[in-house]
């Protein structure tokens, strides 16, 4: 697509390509050489000495016949300079960010003129978002029962118990273990829970991972297949996907429980056992809401990229991708897997690592989008998420709750908060309906392992949730790595 646009000291060809590529072919004026020859004598004179005169005190002539071709190459930077600030001035092309480069070639130039060309990325052109055409799953909201909320208690006052770390003897009921799983896929094992850990008791633990624990010693590893628990519900059992799994012991710890009276509610933020219950189940239906908004706002984000498409620079998205992949391999185990990957699979982690980076770019783009339109915005107070008990940390988003003031975690969460805004703006005016009870789930790659309904405050080292495989996808709200601003530049050629 080519725009046309003239002033009097330029006129332009705006040249739209793929990937938000801009070329701007330009004519410069008479008017506009002749005041960027002046300048450049004007510059070349006050950088030179000549015998017989000050600084930037002689004569015209003088300076062209003594320093013509300094004067010459002045003479292009400045046209090429002049030129671009009246074209921009003129068609508004805003350039994508201060990292980036513009390429100007000078075709000719003389006192009749100048030809040039300017290429560089720009701003992606967003579409517009239609609200209404925007249909959401939300998945059925599970009640919280008394069992639950006891459960939670009781994983609640461990991190308060004395442990004592076994190490002569196997695993058996009743103990706390840390454990590896990965998940088995030809010779490939990928991460679904890291030095988690875990009760080695009936209901606190998936009945095929207690099977394989017990009598397991540590350091020792099982392989298994992970399967749904005899007292799952049918829709369960039909829509659980059996998984090929290695589990490995990592430690193994006798945890001396304290009992939930009134002194152990006062360590958690309040005043009795029976204020600490009615807390947790505050916080447990809470969590449970959360959980719902997080699966919207999973849904917006692919409704989003999906319905609404647009370009991004491939610029932007090489440097995401590469952050992304650099990331990994502080990993070990993706560090051993990447090893023993041929060069054609390799090729393709990095095709699939850039598609995930494209589309968390364009979702930072149009969230950021909706935000400005609608007025959105994310302050440090968002951060507190309302904590003011122990038992508030618990369950709070530890990423953050830890965001330090004026660093880089901040800015990072700010704008996690940020996009969380947006989705919920977007979920605010979408059609919602609850998925079927027919309809498959999605997340069904994790072994069916009970997953501890309490976070764990951030100052204890005892792990309380499943943490991320490393090759899974960033989380939408973090603001992409390579949307920084530095100093621009110019290259010619």
């Amino acid at each position: 697509m080519t725009d046309e646009h003239k002033s009097e000291t330029v006129s332009v060809k705006v040249k739209r390509e793929p990937f938000c590529k801009v070329t701007l072919e330009t004519i410069a004026t008479t008017t506009l050489v002749a005041q960027a020859r002046k300048e450049a004598v004007k510059k070349v004179s006050k950088k030179v000495s000549i015998p017989g005169f000050r600084k930037g005190k002689a004569p015209e002539s003088v300076i062209l016949k003594s320093f013509g071709k300094a004067v010459d190459e002045e003479w292009e930077k400045t046209i090429a300079d002049q030129a671009f600030r009246d074209v921009q001035a003129l068609v508004h092309v805003p350039i994508l960010n201060g990292n980036s480069q513009i390429v100007f070639d000078m075709k000719k130039h003389s006192m009749d003129g100048a030809e040039m060309t300017f290429a560089f990325e720009t701003e992606p052109t967003l579409p517009e978002i239609d609200y209404k055409k925007i249909t959401l799953e939300s998945p059925k909201r599970p009640p919280i029962t008394s069992k639950e909320v006891e459960a939670t208690l009781e994983k609640i006052c461990s991190y308060f118990g004395k442990v004592e770390r076994i190490t002569d003897r196997p695993a058996q009921e009743g103990d706390a273990v840390h454990i590896d799983v990965n998940l088995i896929k030809e010779k490939d094992l990928t991460p679904v829970f890291n030095n988690t850990r875990f009760e080695v008791r009936e209901k606190k633990m998936a009945k095929w991972m207690r099977d394989l624990v017990l009598g397991m010693q540590v350091g020792e590893s099982k392989d298994g297949v992970s399967k749904p628990d005899e007292d799952a519900t049918d829709e369960e059992k039909k829509n659980f996907e059996p998984k090929d799994v290695r589990v490995t012991l990592i430690s193994i710890e006798n945890v001396d429980l304290p009992p939930l009276d009134d002194e152990m509610a006062q360590k958690l933020g309040v005043s009795t056992a029976d204020e600490a219950k009615e807390k947790v189940e505050l916080l447990l239906n809470k969590q449970a809401d959360e959980e719902i908004q997080r699966s919207l706002r999973e849904d917006v984000s692919e409704r989003l990229i999906e319905d609404f498409p647009f370009e991004v620079p491939e610029t932007v998205v090489a440097r995401e991708a590469e952050h992304r992949l650099q990331s990994q391999q502080k990993n070990e185990q993706f560090r051993t897997k990447w090893r023993g990957l041929s060069e054609e699979e390799r090729t393709e982690m990095r095709k699939q690592i850039t598609v995930e980076s494209g589309n968390a770019i364009r979702l930072f783009y149009v969230c950021r989008k909706i935000a400005q339109e609608n007025g959105i915005k994310a302050k440090p107070a968002d951060l507190s998420q309302g904590v003011t008990s122990t038992l508030d940390a618990m369950f709070a988003d530890p990423a953050l709750l830890n965001a330090t003031p004026g660093s880089e975690q901040e800015s990072i969460a700010l704008s996690r908060v940020m996009l969380s805004k947006a989705q919920d703006f977007v979920i605010s005016q979408s059609t919602v309906k609850e998925k079927s009870a027919g309809a498959k789930k999605t997340t069904s790659a994790k072994p069916a392992a009970k997953k501890p309904a309490a976070k764990k405050p951030a100052a204890t080292k005892q792990s309380a949730t499943a943490k991320k495989p490393a090759t899974a996808k960033t989380p939408a709200a973090k603001k992409p790595a390579a949307a920084k601003k530095t100093a621009a530049k110019k290259k010619s050629t």
